[in-house]
C-alpha cells in the first residue's frame, strides 16, 4: 500500500535526480533561492526520500561533491543512516567561499518574511543547527558540530579535500551493477595535479563507483563583467562605510537578493544587516501591510516570468498604505555620500528572483531614499578619471549612451558548477522543471516519519561530546554581536559578557537586581548562564579541598582519561592522511578539555575495600582505547600543569563497549591513595542510600558536569538500545519536568537517584529535542552492572560529610509535609 510519505519521497527524488543519470542528484542547483537553510532542508529531504523509496540503504556508498553547508548536511545525514560517505571538495576546508566574512549577516528564516516563523533566528534540523549571526559566527557554529560528527576516526567517512571532481559516468565495460563512477584529481596550488601527489602519500587521482552521488555545488564562483574588477559577495568590503572623500556614484548590477542588499548598504546610513532585519520587522509589522503584501505575492507569482512583472509589483505596492514610521525610517537613514543606481536587463528592479523582504525594502528605498534604476546589459570600460564609463545595451533601442560611475558592483549570481559534470540537455530539463513548479524541497518532509519525537528518522542515541572551553569561547566571541542584541532586548538584562562562570565557558548574562532566577539555556550552541549582582553563587565542593588528610572528590565533577585522549589524539592521521610520528606525539600534550569529558557519577568499593569512581564507559575508554594503568584527571587538570590523577584504570575497571554481546555501558576507575569520595553535591532528599531499580513515574535527580542538579521523571523502562556499536539491555528513559531539559552535553556518567534514596542508574546517552528545553535521557541500570564489575555501592553515609544526619532529617520532614 502506497502511503503519503512514500509518494512525497518519490516526488522529492523526481525533483533532484539528474535526468538520464540514475543515482545522481543535484541539490538545489536550479532553485529560485539558494540559502544556507534551504540547502540543508533539501539535503535532509533527499536522504530521507532515498531511504523511504529504498533507493539507498545502510552500508551503501555515497559521494557528496561540495563541502558547503548543503554538502556537509547531506554527508552527516547519510552518516547518521550508516552509509559510507566520501566528501569531495576542491578547497582545503569546508565552506571555503564564505569562511572569514564578517560583513554579511545570515538569518535562517528571514527571507521567508512575512510568513509565520520568519522571525525565528535558529534552525530546527536533526544536525548542524545554527543561530543567526554574521557569516564567521555561523561557520564557527557549523565547524564545531562537523568536526565532532565527522572526526578523522569515523570509519564511515573519507574526506577528499583539495580534490576537483572532473567526471561522472556509468561505465559499460566495468563489471557489476551500472552504478555512477566518479573520478577526481588532487589540486595543488589551485591546479589539478594529475597523477602527481603533493605529499608522497595522498594519490593525485582517484576513481570510485557509488550507489548514490549528491552534487552539492550550489554556491560556485560568481559571474562578473568584462572590464570590472571582481569583488566576491563573500569578501569583506567597505560599502557600508563613508569614505570622507566626497560623494561616490555607484552602479549595482544585478537585482537578486545579493544586489538588492548591497544597494541598501550603499543607500542607508550606518547599514547593519542584522539590525536592519530586526528594525524593519518592527516598523513594518502592520497587519494590514503584511496582508496586502501576501496578497500581491500570491496574485502575481503565477506571472513571475512576465516581462512587466516589476511594473505589476510596483503597482501593487503603490496601492498599499505605507506606515508613517516606515517612511520616516528610510528618509532618516538616507546617506548623503552616495548616489546609487540599480541595474538589470529587465524593465524594472522588482522580480521574484529576490525575497519579498529585500524586494519591498528596495521599493521603499526607491520611493523615499533616492535609489535609482537603469535597464540594460552593462558594457564597461575604465574612464580617464579612474572610474567606469558604462554603456547599456537594450534589445529595443540597441546600445544607449551611458554615464560614468566611480564604482561598479556586479551581483549576477554564481556560475553553475554543475555544468562541468552534467550534460546540457539534462540541465535544460531540470531548469524547466524547477522554473514552472512550486518548490517542495524545503519543507521538512523527513518529519513525516518522526512520530512522537522531532527528527526521529535521523537522530539516534548518541554519546555526549563536548567541545573544549577554548572552542566554546571562540564561538561565543564569533556570535557575540547577535547574542548581545538578542539578550539586550530583555528589559531585565543588565549586561552580556563572554567568559567562564562556575567553571564553564559561556555567555554570562547579568540580570537586574531582584529579577527572578533563570535556568541556563543555549544560544548559538553556547551555554548561557544568568547571574544577578545580589546572587551568591552556589557552592560546590572544590576538588582541591583536603579532607581527613586527603583530597575530597565530589560527585558531579567533570573527569577524563588523560592517557586515552593522548592515545586517541596521536593515533589518528592528520588532514593529509599522514600519521603522526611517535616523536611528534610525545612533543604534543593532549587537550586538557577533550571531547571524552564526562561526569563522575558515584563511588563503589571492591571486596578489599578499595574505592572506585563510577561513570559511563565512553568517558574512560574513548573508542575502546582504554588500557590498565590509564590516569583519570579532573576536568582542566593534567600532568603538564603539575596536577595529580584522582584515579587509574585497573583490571576490573572496564567491560567491552563494542562487541556483538550485550554490555553494561558503565565503567570504574580505582581512586588514588588520599582521594576521598564525597557525596555532598547530592542534596536532600536525593541522598544515595542503596541500589535499586527504576520504576515508571519515579521522580529522579542527577548532578551533571554541565547542567548541575536537575529533576526528571522516568517515563519508560526496560529499553534495549544500541550505542556506539554496543547493545545495552535494561535501560530506562528520563524526561525533564515542566518542559525543562534534564541533561546537557557533558553530563554523561551522572548517577540517577530517586527521592527515597535508590541509586537506579547511570546516564549514558541523551536525546535532544528541537528546542532549548525538550529532550530525553537514557540511563543504564546500576545494580547488575556493579555486580558484573565486582563492586559494591558507596552510600552517602559512607562519605566524609558531617551533615548526613541533617540531610536525612530534611528528607523526613519533606515526606511528612
Amino acid at each position: 500500500m502506497t502511503t503519503q510519505p512514500d509518494l512525497i519521497a518519490s516526488e522529492l527524488i523526481r525533483w533532484m535526480e539528474v535526468p538520464r543519470q540514475p543515482h545522481v542528484f543535484a541539490l538545489g542547483n536550479f532553485a529560485r533561492q539558494v540559502t544556507f537553510a534551504s540547502q540543508q532542508a533539501r539535503a535532509f529531504n533527499l536522504v530521507w526520500g532515498l531511504f523511504k523509496a529504498n533507493r539507498l540503504t545502510a552500508g551503501q556508498r555515497v559521494a557528496v561533491v561540495g563541502a558547503g553547508l548543503g554538502g556537509l548536511t547531506a554527508a552527516v545525514a547519510a552518516l547518521a543512516k550508516e552509509c559510507y560517505v566520501d566528501v569531495f571538495e576542491h578547497a582545503s576546508q569546508p565552506c571555503p567561499l564564505q569562511r572569514g566574512n564578517d560583513i554579511r549577516f545570515i538569518h535562517p528564516n528571514i527571507l521567508r518574511w512575512p510568513e509565520d516563523g520568519s522571525e525565528k533566528a535558529n534552525t530546527d534540523f536533526p544536525f548542524l543547527n545554527w543561530t543567526a549571526a554574521n557569516v564567521r559566527g555561523v561557520i564557527k557554529q557549523i565547524d564545531l558540530q562537523w568536526n565532532r560528527r565527522a572526526s578523522k576516526g569515523n570509519r564511515l567517512l573519507r574526506r577528499f579535500f583539495n580534490y576537483r571532481v572532473n567526471r561522472l559516468y556509468v561505465s559499460p565495460t566495468k563489471s557489476g551493477p551500472q552504478k555512477p563512477w566518479l573520478s577526481a584529481n588532487r589540486v595543488v596550488d589551485g591546479v589539478a595535479a594529475g597523477d602527481e601527489t603533493s605529499d608522497g602519500n595522498t594519490p593525485g587521482y582517484v576513481e570510485f563507483a557509488y550507489d548514490c552521488v549528491i552534487l552539492a555545488v550550489g554556491f560556485g564562483e560568481e559571474r562578473s563583467i568584462t572590464g570590472v574588477p571582481f569583488l566576491s559577495y563573500w569578501e569583506n568590503d567597505s560599502l557600508h562605510q563613508e569614505t570622507g572623500r566626497g560623494q561616490r556614484s555607484v552602479l549595482v548590477s544585478g537585482c537578486g537578493d545579493g544586489g538588492l542588499i548591497d544597494a541598501l548598504r550603499l543607500r542607508l546610513q550606518n547599514f547593519d544587516h542584522a539590525e536592519f532585519v530586526r528594525e524593519f520587522q518592527n516598523i513594518a509589522g502592520s497587519r494590514q501591510l503584511i496582508e496586502g503584501l501576501r496578497k500581491i505575492e500570491s496574485d502575481l507569482r503565477p506571472q513571475a516570468a512576465s516581462a512587466d512583472i516589476s511594473l505589476q509589483l510596483q503597482a501593487g505596492y503603490d496601492a498599499l498604505n505605507v506606515p508613517t514610521e516606515v517612511q520616516e525610517y528610510f528618509r532618516r537613514k538616507k546617506r548623503t555620500d552616495t548616489t546609487v543606481t540599480l541595474n538589470s536587463p529587465l524593465s524594472g528592479p522588482l522580480s521574484f528572483k529576490a525575497s519579498l523582504l529585500n524586494r519591498y525594502a528596495t521599493y521603499l528605498a526607491m520611493r523615499y531614499a533616492d535609489l535609482h534604476y537603469l535597464s540594460g546589459r552593462v558594457i564597461a570600460e575604465r574612464s580617464d578619471a579612474g572610474g567606469f564609463k558604462i554603456a547599456l545595451e537594450r534589445d529595443d533601442i540597441g546600445i544607449r549612451e551611458g554615464k560614468n560611475f566611480d564604482l561598479v558592483i556586479v551581483r549576477h549570481g554564481p556560475e553553475n558548477v554543475i555544468r562541468r559534470l552534467v550534460p546540457e540537455a539534462a540541465i535544460s530539463e531540470m531548469q524547466s522543471w524547477w522554473e514552472t513548479r512550486e518548490d517542495i524541497t524545503t519543507q521538512p518532509h523527513w518529519q513525516l516519519d518522526d512520530n512522537d519525537r522531532p527528527h526521529r528518522f535521523f537522530r539516534g542515541f548518541e554519546t555526549d561530546t563536548v567541545p573544549s572551553p577554548k572552542d566554546v569561547l571562540d564561538l561565543a566571541l564569533a556570535t557575540f554581536d547577535s547574542a548581545y542584541r538578542e539578550f539586550r532586548r530583555d528589559p531585565d538584562v543588565q549586561s552580556v559578557a563572554v567568559g567562564e562562570h562556575d567553571g564553564k565557558a559561556s555567555f554570562i548574562v547579568t540580570l537586574r537586581t531582584g529579577s527572578a532566577p533563570r535556568q541556563p539555556i543555549y544560544y548559538a550552541s553556547v551555554l548561557v548562564q544568568y547571574v544577578t549582582p545580589a546572587a551568591v553563587p552556589a557552592t560546590q565542593p572544590s576538588p582541591q579541598v583536603l579532607v581527613q588528610g586527603g583530597r575530597r572528590l565530589p560527585i558531579g565533577v567533570g573527569i577524563y582519561n588523560y592517557d586515552v585522549q593522548l592515545r586517541f589524539d596521536h593515533a589518528v592521521p592528520d588532514t593529509t592522511g599522514k600519521a603522526t610520528s611517535p616523536t611528534e606525539a610525545a612533543a604534543r600534550p593532549p587537550d586538557p578539555y577533550p571531547s571524552s569529558i564526562g561526569t563522575l557519577g558515584c563511588f563503589a568499593k571492591d571486596q578489599a575495600g578499595n574505592a572506585y569512581l563510577i561513570t559511563a564507559s565512553y568517558v574512560l575508554a574513548l573508542d575502546n582505547k582504554g588500557q590498565i594503568g590509564d590516569r583519570i584527571f579532573v576536568e582542566g587538570e593534567s600532568p603538564s600543569n603539575g596536577d595529580q590523577p584522582v584515579a587509574r584504570i585497573s583490571a576490573n575497571s572496564l567491560l567491552a563497549t563494542e562487541d556483538s554481546e550485550s554490555t553494561i555501558g558503565i565503567a570504574a576507575a580505582r581512586l588514588e591513595p588520599g582521594v576521598v569520595p564525597d557525596h555532598e553535591a547530592m542534596p536532600a532528599p536525593w541522598m544515595i542510600e542503596r541500589v535499586g531499580s527504576a520504576k515508571f513515574n519515579d521522580r529522579v535527580a542527577k548532578v551533571g558536569r554541565t547542567s548541575g542538579l536537575t529533576i526528571g521523571v522516568v517515563d519508560s523502562i526496560g529499553l534495549h538500545i544500541r550505542l556506539g556499536g554496543s547493545s545495552i539491555d535494561g535501560c530506562f528513559q528520563i524526561s525533564g519536568v515542566n518542559g525543562s531539559r534534564f541533561t546537557l552535553p557533558g553530563d554523561g556518567g551522572a548517577v540517577i537517584v530517586t527521592e527515597d534514596g535508590r541509586a537506579v542508574g547511570l546516564l549514558i546517552a541523551s536525546f535532544l529535542g528541537s528546542d532549548d528545553k525538550s529532550g530525553s535521557t537514557i540511563a543504564a541500570e546500576l545494580g547488575d552492572s556493579l555486580k558484573k564489575l565486582g563492586l559494591t555501592l558507596f552510600t552517602s553515609g559512607t562519605s566524609p560529610n558531617t551533615n548526613v544526619k541533617a540531610r536525612k532529617s530534611q528528607r523526613t520532614k519533606r515526606k511528612l509535609q
